[in-house]
Parts: C-alpha cells; sequence; structure tokens
C-alpha cells in the first residue's frame, strides 16, 4: 500500500509540474545568449579597432602638425633672416661710408638718408632701424652737434626720427663690448609695440665704434604666422633662451611675460630644443592637456637658438577618430540586430519548433495518454535531419512504444495476482483458528509455572537482600573501628603539637617582655643625649660670642690683631658648625624617642595577644583529653557490634543457599513452559503475517488494475 500510495503521488506532482506554470522559450534564451556573445566580442574588436584608430590618427595628426612647425619655424627664420640681411647691409654700407670719408668729410645727412632707404623698402614686420656709434668716432663733432646716432621707428606705416636711447643695456653695451651680434629677449617699445632687437656691431681698424641695429615688430609676426595655421584651435609660441614669451599668437598680451613658470615640462623641452632637437610633449594647461610640439629656431648671425612650438588640444587630434568610432558602433549595432534576425529564425524552426512539439508529446504522456496523437505526427518529418532534435524525437517514439507494451504485460499481472491472492487469504484464516485454540492451552500452563518461579525469585532475591545488609553493616563496622583509631592517632599528634606550641609561645612572652626593658632604656638613653646636645648647643651659644667679641677687639688693634681676628672668625665657624650638628643630633633623637615609644606600645600589644595564646592553648588541651576519653568508649562498642554481626551473617549464608536451590528448579520449569508457548504464539505470528500479507497483496493489485485503468493506449 505504501508503494502504491508514492507512486500516486509521484504521479500527482509530475502532472502539476508539467502543466502548471509557464514556459520560457528555449529558442529565445539561445538567441539571447548568442547576441551577448556577438555584443561582447565586437564590443572587444570595437575598443580595440578604437584604440589603434586613435593611434594612428594620433601619430598622423602629430607627424603633420610636427611638418607644420618645420614649415612655420622655417618661415619665422626667413623672417629674422630678411632682418640681418638688412642689418647686416645697413652695417657693411656704414663700414665702406666710414672707410672712404676721413673723419672730417664724413656728412651725418648722408648716412640718415642710407638708414632711411632701407628703411623704406621693409614690409611691415620692422618697427624699427638705426646706427649708433661710440663718442666722437663718427666725425668729432659730438661737442658741436652732440652724440651721433640714428634712430628710425615706424608708427603707422609712418617712418619717424625719434631720439637716441638708452646705451646701457645690452642691445648695445653688451655688443660694444663683446664685438659680436647678438639679439635682446621682447620688450615694449616707446612706440607702442612689443619688439626684439638684433643689434650688430660696426667695426673700424680693428675696433667695434658702433651698433646697427633692427627693431622686429613680434605682434606683426604673430598674427603673420597665425594666418599660416592649418587649425583654427592651434597656436604658435617662440620662446627665447631666457624663458620669456617672444610670440604667442593665442594670446598677445603673454608676448614679453615668463614661459617657464607655466610649467616646468615647458622649461624642459625648450633646453632640449634649444641643443638642436626637435620635442613632443602632452602638457596640462588650463584648456586641457594639449601637446606642445617644438623645433629649433636659430637666430641668424647669433649663437642663440629659439625654441618654435605649436600647441594644439589633444582632443583636436582626434575629432575624426570619434566620428569614425560612432560609425563603426552603428555599423556595429546594425550587424547585431540582423545576425540576431537571421538566428532567431534558424533556431525558431530547427530547434524552438520540433522541442515545442516535444514538450506537448511528453505533456500528453505525463496524462497517461499514448495514443497517437498530433504532435506525434508532425514531428516526423525531424526525423530526417539525423541530429539531436532527430535524436530526441525518435528516443520519445520509442519510449512511448515501450510503455505501452509494458502496461499492458503490467495489467495482465495484476489481474492474476489479484485472484492468488484471494486464495492465499481463505487457507491462511482456517490455519490461523486452529492455531489459536493450541496457543491458549499452552498459555493457561505457561501462567502456573510462570507464577511459582516468580515467587520463589522474590523469597530469594529477599534473603540475598538482608544477606548485603548484613555485609555492609560489617564493612561499615570496620570502616567505623579504622576511623575511631585514626582519631586517635591524630589526637595523640595534636597533643604532642600542642604542647610545643605551649612551649613556644612561653619563649615568645619571655623575649616581648626582655624587648620591652631594652627598648625602656634606650628610650632612657635619648633623654641623656638630648640633655647633652642641649648643653652643646648652649656652649656653641657662648662660643660664637666670645669669637665676635674677639673679632672686634682684633679690629680695634688695627694690623697687629689681623692674625687674631683670623682666628677668632674660625672659632665662630665651628661654633656655628657645633650648632647645626647639634640640631641633627636633636632631631635624630627626637626621631629615636618616637621610634622607641612605638616598639615599646607594640611590645606591650604583643605580650598581651602571647597570654591569649597561652589561655587559648590550655584550653585545647583539655578539649583533646575529652576526645580521649570519648575513642575509649567507641573502641569498646564497636567490638561489640562486630561479633554480634558475625553471628548474623553466618545464618544468613545456610539461609541463602537452601533458597537458591529452590530457585533454579521453579525457573527450570518456567522456562520450559514458556518455551512451548513462545513456539505456538511464533506460529501464530506467522499465520497472521500471511494473512495481512495476502490481505495487501490483493489491496494493491486492485490499486495496481485501478493506475492501469488511467492510460489510453
Amino acid at each position: 500500500m505504501k508503494v502504491s500510495a508514492q507512486r500516486l503521488q509521484t504521479g500527482k506532482a509530475q502532472k502539476i509540474k508539467n502543466g502548471g506554470g509557464g514556459i520560457k522559450s528555449l529558442g529565445t534564451r539561445l538567441v539571447a545568449y548568442i547576441v551577448v556573445a556577438l555584443v561582447v566580442i565586437l564590443s572587444a574588436k570595437l575598443v580595440y579597432d578604437g584604440i589603434s584608430y586613435y593611434n594612428h590618427e594620433l601619430r598622423l595628426s602629430s607627424t603633420v602638425r610636427l611638418q607644420e612647425v618645420r614649415k612655420l619655424s622655417s618661415q619665422s627664420q626667413e623672417v629674422f633672416g630678411e632682418a640681418n640681411t638688412m642689418v647686416r647691409g645697413l652695417q657693411m654700407a656704414t663700414d665702406l661710408y666710414m672707410k672712404k670719408n676721413p673723419a672730417e668729410n664724413r656728412d651725418r645727412k648722408y648716412l640718415e638718408e642710407l638708414v632711411f632707404n632701407t628703411f623704406e623698402v621693409d614690409d611691415n614686420l620692422v618697427s624699427g632701424l638705426g646706427a649708433f656709434f661710440e663718442p666722437n668716432v663718427f666725425d668729432g663733432k659730438d661737442g658741436e652737434l652732440g652724440r651721433y646716432g640714428i634712430n628710425l621707428t615706424k608708427k603707422d606705416g609712418k617712418v619717424e626720427a625719434s631720439g637716441l636711447p638708452d646705451f646701457s643695456g645690452s642691445w648695445y653695451a653688451g655688443v660694444i663690448s663683446s664685438g659680436k651680434a647678438s639679439i635682446t629677449g621682447p620688450y615694449q617699445t616707446s612706440y607702442g609695440t612689443t619688439a626684439t632687437t638684433l643689434s650688430y656691431p660696426i667695426n673700424f681698424n680693428g675696433k667695434t665704434i658702433g651698433v646697427c641695429t633692427v627693431d622686429i615688430d613680434l605682434k606683426a609676426i604673430a598674427n603673420n604666422l597665425e594666418k599660416q595655421m592649418s587649425a583654427d584651435t592651434s597656436h604658435i609660441e617662440i620662446i627665447s633662451n631666457t624663458g620669456k614669451y617672444v610670440i604667442n599668437s593665442e594670446d598677445l598680451a603673454l608676448i614679453g611675460k615668463d614661459a617657464f613658470g607655466v610649467n616646468p615640462k615647458i622649461k624642459e623641452i625648450a633646453e632640449k630644443t634649444s641643443k638642436g632637437s626637435e620635442q613632443t610633449a602632452e602638457i596640462k594647461i588650463d584648456k586641457g592637456n594639449a601637446l606642445f610640439m617644438t623645433t629649433p629656431l636659430p637666430i641668424a648671425g647669433t649663437d642663440e637658438v629659439w625654441t618654435y612650438t605649436i600647441v594644439d588640444l589633444k582632443d583636436n587630434f582626434v575629432d575624426g577618430a570619434e566620428e569614425m568610432v560612432k560609425l563603426t558602433i552603428i555599423i556595429n549595432i546594425l550587424v547585431i540586430i540582423l545576425i540576431s534576425f537571421i538566428i532567431y529564425f534558424i533556431i525558431k524552426k530547427m530547434v524552438s519548433k520540433p522541442l515545442i512539439l516535444l514538450a506537448g508529446g511528453l505533456r500528453k504522456y505525463a496524462e497517461y495518454d499514448f495514443g497517437k496523437h498530433e504532435e506525434r505526427q508532425q514531428l516526423l518529418p525531424y526525423l530526417k535531419y539525423k541530429d539531436e532534435i532527430s535524436e530526441i524525437v525518435s528516443s520519445a517514439s520509442s519510449m512511448a512504444e515501450n510503455v505501452k507494451t509494458l502496461i499492458s504485460t503490467i495489467s495482465n499481472d495484476a489481474q492474476n495476482l489479484a485472484a492468488t491472492s484471494e486464495e492465499l487469504t481463505a487457507t491462511s484464516q482456517s490455519t490461523l483458528d486452529s492455531s489459536n485454540e493450541v496457543s491458549s492451552a499452552v498459555n493457561n500452563i505457561a501462567e502456573g509455572a510462570t507464577s511459582q518461579a516468580h515467587d520463589t525469585t522474590d523469597a530469594a532475591q529477599n534473603i540475598q537482600d538482608i544477606q548485603a545488609v548484613v555485609e555492609n553493616t560489617a564493612k561499615m563496622v570496620t570502616e567505623l573501628n579504622d576511623a575511631v583509631e585514626t582519631i586517635n592517632v591524630k589526637k595523640e599528634n595534636g597533643q604532642e603539637s600542642l604542647k610545643q606550641l605551649m612551649q613556644i609561645t612561653d619563649k615568645a612572652n619571655q623575649a616581648a617582655q626582655d624587648m620591652t626593658v631594652v627598648l625602656v632604656e634606650a628610650n632612657k638613653s635619648a633623654d641623656k643625649i638630648t640633655s647633652a646636645s642641649e648643653m652643646i648647643q648652649s656652649i656653641s651659644d657662648q662660643t660664637n660670642l666670645l669669637a665676635l667679641n674677639a673679632a672686634i677687639e682684633a679690629a680695634r688693634a688695627g694690623e697687629a690683631g689681623k692674625g687674631f681676628a683670623v682666628v677668632a672668625e674660625e672659632i665662630r665657624k665651628l661654633a656655628e658648625q657645633t650648632a647645626g650638628f647639634t640640631e641633627e643630633i636633636k632631631s635624630v633623637i627626637v626621631e629615636l624617642k618616637s621610634g622607641t615609644q612605638g616598639a615599646v606600645d607594640t611590645m606591650t600589644e604583643v605580650g598581651k595577644t602571647v597570654e591569649q595564646q597561652v589561655q587559648s592553648a590550655d584550653d585545647t588541651q583539655d578539649n583533646f583529653n575529652q576526645i580521649a576519653q570519648a575513642v575509649e568508649i567507641s573502641e569498646e562498642i564497636i567490638e561489640k557490634i562486630t561479633s554480634s554481626s558475625k553471628n548474623i551473617q553466618d545464618g544468613t549464608n545456610k539461609i541463602v543457599g537452601v533458597v537458591e536451590n529452590l530457585s533454579a528448579i521453579a525457573e527450570e520449569n518456567a522456562a520450559t513452559t514458556e518455551q512451548a508457548s513462545a513456539s505456538v504464539t511464533s506460529q501464530t505470528q506467522s499465520i497472521n503475517d500471511i494473512l495481512s500479507a495476502s490481505e495487501n497483496l490483493a489491496h494493491l493489485a486492485m490499486e495496481l488494475q485501478e493506475q492501469i485503468a488511467k492510460f489510453r493506449l
């Protein structure tokens, strides 16, 4: 019955499981998994391609910009070269004029026209031109006409003559002292522009006698270069060897300001560039990360090399890369969607549909329907594909046929089993009735024998209990005797220890009395020392007074009394030391008296305590004497109890022997009858089990037929 119930519950649970709840599409999940895999793969490829394209664009843009830097740097060199050519031409013309004409024949106006004509042919990049001489070297007329120098400037497109500048600057004094050409850093001119001055020495007879200069308008150069930039977001910077902005096309106000202070890395790349190497570096500025691409800018005619730089935000290099990445993302998304639809339709036709049909067929199997239903017919075309789906369909069809055959066989066997179990039940019932009658007779005999055995066993048990009590009593008497003997020994040891304690207490009492006498004597000695100290104090005071009087007399005696005064002073010091020692002695005596008085009080208390100990020891001795008398009485009583217990034990042993023999005979009779009763009972139980099993078998056969009836074949 239990097996049938479990099978029935399992069938119901399986039916509920298969029939209830929604079914998630396997095809949809497969498509989702594949789409996720595609997204991951394409995303990884997209990231890789994006990074590769980004780096490629960055390298390409950097190369293009670096070429542009070189080109613009060359143009700037041309500007400075033209300025160098101009000033060199002016220098050479001046040298030639001075060599051909002695000082008295030199005409200042001629040289002024020469400089003016040179300036007229120049473009707007030059803002000033000049020639300046040392005092009295041009025509020797400085005393009459003033120091000679030509200073032309250009303002609003017009060339004008200006006054002589300050000759202490490096543009003049540095060139005069070194005899070499130089270029200044950027500076603000008096005519409203920012310029740098290129200076060349004027040599005559092996001596530097003057300087030719050309002023280059830096703002005009910056505007001209800015127009030639290929990218609107870039700007140009030219930095001098001293770290000043010569040109900053993005912010003209920075010209002449410190460039190295903006970022230490600018100084680093500028120093490397000034040594002749091109540099590319990423530097953080206010607008974000920027690429600084530099190339050397040698200044014609001088030893200086400036740094020519194009600055561009890093983001501007990858605008095209970002657009390309966006386009790639869109294409990849469209590819993923297209592939997803194709995979979805393939999986739906080749996987999802046969699985859905197979699930419908299995659901009908779960509902006991093994007939030729519609799903089985629709699955037949999938057998031709020879894949996993066709294998599953074939296996499910074979399983259904095998189950149908098995159910038919079980149904026939269940009918035969039901008939056999009914015959077995009738035979078992007849045998059970006969066995019950035999069992009743044997049980009556067994009950009588068992009752006799129980009574005899109870009597033997009572005698054994009495014997155990007697034995325990004898054992307890023996233990009591041992305990009394132990008490006697402990009593004697205690008396001996008490005797020794009384002797020690007497000695302690005597020692305390002796110590008290000694402390009293010490206290008296301290009083005597105190009296002696007071006498010494008095003598010391008198000695001090006498020493003072002697010192006064020695002072009156004048020179003759000096030796006596020294002695008197020493006596006075000794008297003071004596007084100090006396005070210390008095302090020690006070402490000593205080300590001895405390010791006397303590020893008095000790004496009282010792007297109490002596009294307690006497009381303890009396208690020990009383214990000894009680122990002697206990020993006499225990001897009498021991003798009586021995007599009782001998009698009990004889009774136990008789009762044990009687009990053995009764138990043997009872055992024999119980064996007979047990055999009959066992037989009856076996018949009952057979009867019960046959009934259960008949019930199971009936349930099996009911379950098989549910199947539709």
